[in-house]
């Protein structure tokens, strides 16, 4: 940022540094720094997390695939078994109607009955398999959803963890630095601090002239003593330190505002503006905005703009009296003490 710069609002004016400083260096830097790697080792702790994760799925969904592929040839097996089963079961049914008729013998009967008794066997035993095939098949379908759940469970505490880290980031960030803002759209007229300096609270960082559509006000400071002798609305006459009075005159002026309560010491010395400081003793100090009725004055017909951080002096106008009652001012002014308040009307 640089003076005469348009700046839109919400435009960053300044970073100031709050951080604090100890033996061991930047207290916000050292936190910065350690919570920044305990994310760098959160973060890779969740890649390793979200890796085992995804290798011990893997790993058992292959197994489960190895044992459908198993299964499919299992059942297979087990239809045809089943189907050979069946043709032997009626054979010897067949033998057995073979030795009522005397065509064949006890042990060609007996034979054959062995050969159908062990066939069922293999059958059971492939049937057996097969049970066994999907069992694990489905025993693996479950583990993949306990190791899922499992895995999530533990990537998501370490992502609730890296979350509060970051939050954590974020306050030591607010703890060792303050980003200022333009606070509406303008032109920078001054920049008061530069980088380095120190500032303290209430200091004027930069002063912002609004582009387009402006409106100039003269801010003045006023005794108590005055304050109850003006309002809003009043006419006063301004002299500007630019425009010398016995050549430009006076010009016009209407009080826009008066504040309720007096003005601080230091919202007084951050306009620059008081170089005595005795004026800050014995009186309250009210601040008095003022509008010019032209922004602008004519000289040797040319158009001369009133700008911002001009010096001006105002005249107001208190009190309403006849001539002679100024001339005898102090007598006057012991009547209407002894009078007390006449300002019924």
């Amino acid at each position: 940022m640089k003076e005469g710069q348009k700046i839109r609002k919400g435009d960053r004016l300044y970073e100031l540094d709050t951080s604090k400083t100890t033996r061991s260096g930047v207290v916000s830097d050292n936190e910065f720094n350690e919570i920044t790697s305990q994310l760098h080792g959160i973060d890779e702790i969740i890649r390793n997390l979200e890796k085992g994760r995804d290798e011990t799925l893997q790993s058992i969904k292959d197994q489960r695939n190895k044992y459908k592929e198993a299964y499919d040839i299992s059942s297979s097996i087990v239809r045809t078994a089943e189907q050979g089963l069946q043709k032997m079961e009626n054979n010897m049914r067949n033998y057995e109607q073979y030795r009522k008729n005397g065509l064949i013998n006890n042990d060609q009967l007996t034979n054959q009955m062995s050969l159908y008794y062990q066939q069922e066997n293999s059958v059971l035993s492939i049937k057996n398999q097969n049970i066994q095939n999907a069992l694990q098949i489905k025993n693996l379908e479950r583990e993949v959803q306990i190791q899922t759940s499992e895995y999530d469970s533990r990537i998501y505490q370490m992502k609730l963890q890296r979350n509060e880290l970051k939050k954590e980031l974020i306050k030591s960030g607010l703890n060792s630095s303050i980003i200022i803002r333009s606070p509406s759209d303008g032109i920078i007229d001054t920049l008061n601090v530069s980088q380095g300096q120190i500032v303290n609270a209430g200091d004027t960082l930069s002063q912002i002239i609004p582009e387009r559509d402006r409106k100039l006000y003269l801010i003045l400071w006023i005794p108590d003593m005055a304050v109850p002798y003006i309002k809003k609305g009043d006419h006063v006459r301004i002299r500007y330190d630019a425009f010398a009075y016995e050549k430009f005159g006076q010009f016009n002026g209407i009080i826009h505002s008066i504040s309720k309560s007096p003005s601080s010491q230091q919202e007084m010395l951050s306009y620059h503006l008081l170089d005595n400081i005795k004026l800050f003793s014995g009186h309250a100090y009210y601040r008095v905005m003022v509008t010019p009725e032209n922004d602008r004055i004519y000289y040797n017909k040319e158009e001369i703009h009133l700008e911002n951080g001009m010096r001006a002096e105002l005249t107001l106008f208190l009190e309403n009296r006849k001539i002679y009652q100024w001339m005898i001012s102090p007598l006057y002014d012991v009547v209407k003490s002894a009078q007390g308040n006449i300002h019924e009307k």
